[in-house]
């Protein structure tokens, strides 16, 4: 049985869960709380199907593809799937459950290790299993998605068969279309399909919408040879009838609720009824907005909020005999009606929130506070009207508490400019208000107005607006504005028409980013500096500065540091390997990010270290002491941060094959004093 196995006790699987994983991405996640559920007695149909499915799977086909159109209740048919398979009686195990969402919820490059994990948990036997994968290969988390399901699940379920339970093991997999890249989704739905013909003991169910690449993937003829359909539509009777149900009952529920309703015999009236529940028709999203709309404690009387709606629909319907024929025509009326009530004194608040929403992966209260910079006061004053369409925690809730979409649709909505007319360019606008925020952030840091060169800076200036932070709160901040300040700089075609100054750079500390392991702005930024497009224009703004190779002293290279290591060459090479392989001769792997296009030269990079490589190590300290003795005058670059750490900049030919160039960016502790040579 499970349960007979046990494992030495140790940190493993909370460093696991912590660094590798999608937090929040399972069926009972608190920041998934409420889920959205089938209301009871609706989808009944649907359900028994795919439980036929389940017991079924010994068959060939072990992989069902839940498709849908948006808002037709994918989402709580899953979690449906998912609470009744973690019951003692189901005749399944739920293996694991991973619902995708643009709330944040997005990473593919975690998907795997996510399912992985939660499969661990579920059955012990596997969590010993990908322990020892991992202590004995650590960068298989860094690997390829291919490389990882291989690892992962092709290794232990179809070669090794270490599953040996009766039931069969479930893997629920909500929204893949909501993940980030249309080539991962896809490349995850031929993963599973290939393995479902290898193993019989899993068994799979993917949601999503029908979109066009999906669909096309799915039609490819070996997989849908090993994939049962199973569509959700809109105008299907079950549909309406199931919504029909949720409407009835919820609207009783409503009526129950107020007083003043009490004196009404029937509430709605039959036909007021009908009219919102043939709207409805099988758009759960619809339906579910409607409720809450007419429920709004902002607008305590449902009566008028029900007169409200079916204006609404009286109004829409004449639009669409006039040849409206968006198929959310209906829902969309009922957002404008929301956006409408927003009064005009705080709608830039709202739309600042609105545009931050959509565009962060971690947006819980005291978060989008700190980084608007708006107090908690106005937060809740500029979200009062919309309840109908965010989950918005309580205002006396501690801030920890995510916001998030009801249903995507209404990210959808604002984003359309012609439907919304809320924002003409999300893009754009949420892109200057993010730079807006970020270069506050950073001015704040460093203590003066720009582009004064700063003072000994830390996070400890940043000003916080939720009440009750701390330190850690200051240090997101930090780390965020750096974030989108490389980020912004590296994808901007011109520093100078970038929407923050490049002077910002000088607020960055790198030491504060390495010790909160805050990897992806330094790597970015690494990446800037080396980019020799841009390489003049952050000299003339002084962020890079050129100083003689005899003045850097290798007793002050920290060796346990990474050091960057980027190999270009002008002519295409012969091996498949790269070429960090080939450098060193120990049996260590070297596989390095390559190769990409760059300046018209092939381009890899490999971060180093002494606990990876000594050989290695070794090998650029005595690449860097030959040019100081044969090229003591050649000039090198140095980027100094706020406390006076450096990154020197070394690059030089390669004296074996001068189609090469390699360079070295090496943390130094004791920068020299950059005297520009002219």
């Amino acid at each position: 049985m499970i349960n007979d196995w046990n494992s030495v006790p140790d940190s493993f699987m909370e460093k696991f869960a912590e660094k590798y994983t999608i937090p929040g991405a399972e069926f009972d996640s608190s920041e998934r709380d409420p889920p959205p559920k089938c209301h009871p007695g609706t989808r009944l149909s649907i359900v028994d199907r795919t439980q036929n499915f389940f017991r079924k799977h010994k068959d060939e086909k072990r992989l069902l593809w839940l498709v849908g159109p948006a808002g037709v209740g994918k989402s709580a048919i899953m979690q449906t799937l998912a609470e009744n398979a973690s019951a003692p009686t189901s005749n399944v195990l739920l293996g694991a459950s991973l619902f995708f969402s643009i709330n944040g919820r997005d990473r593919t490059s975690k998907a795997i290790l996510t399912l992985a994990y939660q499969i661990a948990v579920a059955y012990p036997p596997y969590c010993k299993f990908i322990r020892t994968e991992i202590l004995k290969e650590p960068t298989l988390p860094t690997k390829s998605m291919s490389a990882q399901f291989n690892r992962l699940f092709t290794e232990p379920f179809a070669n090794r068969r270490i599953y040996k339970e009766s039931k069969p093991l479930l893997i629920l997999i909500d929204g893949i279309d909501e993940c980030s890249g249309e080539d991962k989704q896809c490349e995850m739905v031929s993963l599973i399909s290939h393995f479902s013909l290898l193993s019989s003991e899993l068994i799979w169910v993917i949601a999503s919408r029908p979109e066009p690449h999906l669909s096309a993937k799915f039609s490819e003829h070996t997989i849908a040879q090993s994939c049962v359909l199973e569509e959700v539509q809109i105008d299907s009777d079950e549909a309406r009838e199931d919504a029909e149900r949720y409407l009835r009952a919820d609207l009783d529920r409503i009526r129950r609720t107020y007083p003043a309703l009490a004196h009404f015999t029937q509430w709605p009236r039959e036909g007021d009824f009908l009219k919102l529940a043939y709207t409805s028709g099988g758009l759960f999203a619809y339906a579910s907005t409607a409720v809450r709309f007419i429920d709004d404690m902002a607008f305590p009387n449902p009566v008028s909020q029900l007169k409200q709606v079916l204006e609404i629909i009286d109004h829409t319907s004449s639009r669409l005999r006039e040849g409206d024929p968006h198929p959310m025509a209906n829902l969309y009326a009922l957002y404008a009606r929301v956006i409408f009530h927003i009064h005009k004194n705080v709608l830039a608040d709202t739309k600042k929130i609105l545009l931050f929403l959509r565009s962060q992966t971690d947006t819980s209260l005291r978060r989008t506070c700190n980084w608007l910079g708006i107090t908690q006061d106005v937060m809740h004053s500029a979200l009062h009207h919309l309840h109908s369409v965010l989950n918005i925690p309580p205002a006396n809730s501690t801030g920890d508490q995510y916001l998030s979409f009801h249903h995507k649709s209404f990210s959808e909505y604002i984003s359309d400019p012609k439907r919304s007319r809320l924002f003409t360019d999300t893009e754009a606008e949420t892109e200057m208000l993010n730079s807006q925020c970020a270069l506050r952030i950073l001015k704040e840091a460093m203590g003066m107005p720009l582009p004064m060169a700063p003072t000994l800076s830390t996070h400890s200036r940043i000003s916080l607006y939720w009440e009750g932070g701390d330190s850690e709160d200051k240090l997101d901040l930090y780390s965020s504005a750096i974030y989108h300040l490389t980020n912004s700089l590296l994808s901007s075609s011109e520093l100078s028409r970038s929407r923050l100054p490049i002077h910002t750079l000088k607020a960055i500390d790198i030491q504060a980013c390495l010790e909160h392991q805050w990897n992806t702005p330094l790597t970015d930024l690494r990446q800037l500096l080396t980019d020799k497009t841009k390489q003049s224009e952050l000299e003339q703004n002084a962020v890079l500065e050129d100083i003689p190779l005899r003045q850097l002293n290798a007793e002050s290279f920290d060796k346990d540091m990474e050091i960057d290591v980027l190999y270009q060459s002008r002519r295409a090479r012969d091996s498949v390997f790269s070429p960090f392989e080939q450098w060193c001769k120990q049996s260590i792997p070297h596989d390095g990010e390559g190769p990409s296009e760059r300046n018209g030269c092939e381009e890899w990079r490999i971060s180093l270290s002494s606990s990876v490589c000594h050989e290695c190590m070794e090998r650029v300290l005595r690449e860097f002491q030959y040019g100081k003795t044969h090229s003591p005058d050649q000039l090198i670059k140095v980027f100094i941060d706020v406390r006076q750490f450096a990154w020197a900049i070394y690059e030089f030919i390669y004296r074996e094959d001068e189609s090469v160039c390699w360079t070295y960016i090496i943390p130094y502790h004791s920068p020299p004093t950059a005297h520009p040579i002219k």
